[in-house]
């Protein structure tokens, strides 16, 4: 997907999904056709082209997910990964090795690979094995993996370290960011970024790990980069704005009133973005895809 100016200026609001409850998580599936949400130990799922709901499923414990598969979730379950089919709503495979609760997740579905961080370690697992290829022990770090050979460890929420999958003999390079508590950090489609957020502060950096950009907001915000790494998508006072990354300038704003910690998600599969609020999912796609449904 090549994102045009003609394709972003033709990007309108359609109707939101009402949900009546406050979201946690917003993604979509890897084939773009689900958009899902989790509130509490709920998940959700919608089609993104109706709106129309899709299956609801209870579940023990839910907090981070991501899709693996278009149909298969891998979500954490305190100090457990879990891959869930949300075909027929059954677990496929457990993994076990962390210690303490398991607070951020990175996928590459081309490799069938996740990165799981915690208060202790980084797990690298190959889905297909029971245990980790790798065991990193680096306390309150987080780690992500790219679609490339890349994948990135934050320690001490200052040090950047970026490595090869093929040489695991230590980092290909280091750097230093502003010391922060760091939530989330996440590569682009082309691996060639990475974006690390506390939430406020966002940081865009290049494939080794130098920060090119700085966005400090106000509020809360979850933002994302679009499917083929021209813009990233952030939230701020009443607005979303589309950046463009190459020419490091603000490009697009899409009106966004009465949204809250919000989180931006980008269709991977067709031009639609969704934003989070409080008690709505507020849409915007080149068609009305959706219709109304309130759950």
């Amino acid at each position: 997907m090549i994102l045009t100016d003609k394709t972003l200026i033709g990007l309108k609001e359609s109707k939101p999904l009402e949900i009546n409850t406050y979201l946690d998580e917003i993604e979509y599936s890897t084939d773009g056709l689900l958009l899902s949400i989790t509130h509490g130990n709920t998940l959700k799922l919608f089609s993104a082209l109706s709106g129309n709901i899709q299956n609801i499923i209870h579940l023990q414990s839910i907090q981070k997910y991501l899709f693996m598969y278009p149909n298969t979730i891998v979500h954490t379950s305190c100090s457990t990964l879990q891959m869930l089919s949300v075909f027929d709503n059954k677990y496929i495979r457990t993994f076990n090795s962390h210690k303490n609760q398991v607070y951020a997740l990175s996928v590459c579905t081309s490799e069938d690979s996740i990165i799981s961080s915690s208060n202790e370690c980084i797990n690298y697992w190959d889905v297909r094995k029971k245990n980790p290829l790798y065991k990193i022990n680096a306390a309150n770090s987080i780690g992500c993996i790219s679609s490339s050979y890349d994948y990135a460890l934050l320690a001490n929420g200052s040090v950047l370290k970026i490595y090869d999958k093929r040489n695991i003999k230590g980092p290909r390079s280091t750097s230093t960011i502003t010391e922060k508590k760091y939530l989330t950090m996440a590569y682009s489609p082309d691996a060639n970024h990475l974006v690390i957020s506390d939430g406020k502060t966002h940081l865009l950096a290049d494939k080794n790990g130098l920060v090119k950009s700085t966005f400090a907001l106000e509020s809360k915000s979850s933002g994302c980069i679009t499917p083929d790494s021209s813009h990233f998508l952030l939230y701020e006072k009443n607005h979303i704005f589309a950046y463009n990354i190459k020419a490091k300038k603000k490009e697009y704003e899409f009106e966004a009133y009465g949204i809250e910690d919000t989180k931006i998600r980008f269709n991977p599969c067709y031009t639609q973005f969704a934003a989070s609020s409080s008690k709505f999912i507020n849409i915007w796609a080149v068609e009305d895809h959706t219709q109304e449904s309130s759950i």
